[in-house]
């Protein structure tokens, strides 16, 4: 299980808030932080919900905007505040990355070219190579879909069930732009051992995708 998972299945959002100073009630609503926020408009259960300002997301989401920290900083952040060890098996956590000066967005729109640039390539890539375009198309195309989601499915009113697309764009987002930014700060060296942390992943997020083809 992979560090950002634990950490959602151990802690939640309320639990969170409260650890980083808010006051959230016995409804689970607090004021939100996000937004000049009087009267409580935020719930928190396992996720948050503004009904004010439409803030969103899941217990590493909303770390992240309280401590201005990564999403990665603030899964660290997380599991050292409540005593969750590192996950077994997590080797994508000893691979170097590589910083760059280019923005995630342009990252990703110069990867997905790469990765239909490669299809015309006289040079037959290796397998490692074939799947990092592969897995990178297919995680810009779901993190494209939960982004849909989230607006979409957002609830209008405190009373409204929330719908199951939206709880899975709060859920999985983060990690799906974890996973890329891993991908997309990859070089060649580094393809097999990512296929090996995040290949039964990427084919569960395919089959997933063919729903909504």
């Amino acid at each position: 299980m992979s560090l950002f998972k634990e950490v959602k299945a151990v802690v939640s959002a309320r639990q969170a808030a409260e650890r980083y100073g808010l006051n959230v009630n016995r409804a689970g609503m607090a004021c939100c932080p996000f937004h000049d926020d009087r009267n409580p408009s935020m719930k928190l259960d396992d996720r948050f919900y503004c009904f004010g300002c439409g803030a969103t997301g899941d217990v590493v989401d909303l770390t992240v905007r309280l401590l201005g920290l990564t999403s990665k900083e603030a899964a660290l952040q997380l599991a050292s505040d409540f005593g969750i060890g590192p996950p077994e098996n997590d080797n994508h956590q000893d691979v170097v990355r590589v910083k760059s000066t280019k923005t995630k967005h342009e990252r990703s729109e110069q990867k997905v070219v790469w990765a239909k640039n490669a299809q015309t390539k006289s040079v037959k890539p290796d397998r490692d190579e074939v799947w990092a375009d592969r897995a990178t198309l297919v995680l810009c195309d779901y993190h494209s879909l939960l982004r849909f989601w989230e607006t979409n499915y957002a609830p209008k009113s405190m009373d409204d069930d929330w719908h199951p697309l939206f709880c899975e764009a709060l859920d999985r987002k983060t990690f799906i732009e974890y996973v890329l930014d891993e991908m997309l700060a990859a070089g060649k060296s580094e393809y097999e051992e990512l296929r090996h942390c995040y290949g039964k992943e990427v084919e569960r997020i395919e089959k997933r995708l063919e729903r909504y083809a």
